[in-house]
């Protein structure tokens, strides 16, 4: 159960999200911190109880088949997968616009310094020149 979909915690009462199998919508409901653990807990599978790792395509019954096919849709060489792509590349793929330039007069950002937080607190900058 993911963190967010708990609502609210009054340390008596748990109110959660969940959807609804029959209605398909979201609901909420509210539990006594006790009742919401004990139905948390029947979720949590026994010691060395064996859970299946691989599903769908990465399943070691039909891997080849499967990867060979996925491999077809995106028109990939046998045995070689897609290039990684850099930030800069997904950016420009996303919306069309590079990253490191300059939307006003199209020259190329650099960067010049890089500041952060150190914990003790002061504000650190790093000279890259």
């Amino acid at each position: 159960m993911a963190q967010s979909r708990i609502k609210a915690y009054d340390g008596e009462y748990v109110t959660f999200e969940y959807e609804d199998k029959r209605t398909k919508e979201r609901e909420c409901a509210t539990f006594s911190a006790e009742a919401f653990l004990a139905l948390l807990i029947r979720h949590i599978p026994d010691k060395h109880f064996r859970q299946i790792r691989y599903g769908g395509c990465y399943s070691t019954r039909s891997r080849g088949r499967d990867l060979a096919t996925a491999r077809a849709c995106l028109k990939l060489e046998q045995g070689k997968s897609a290039e990684p792509m850099g930030w800069r590349e997904r950016r420009r793929r996303e919306n069309g616009l590079d990253p490191l330039i300059c939307l006003q007069c199209g020259a190329e950002l650099v960067l010049v310094k890089v500041a952060y937080r150190s914990r003790d607190g002061p504000l650190k900058e790093r000279d890259l020149a």
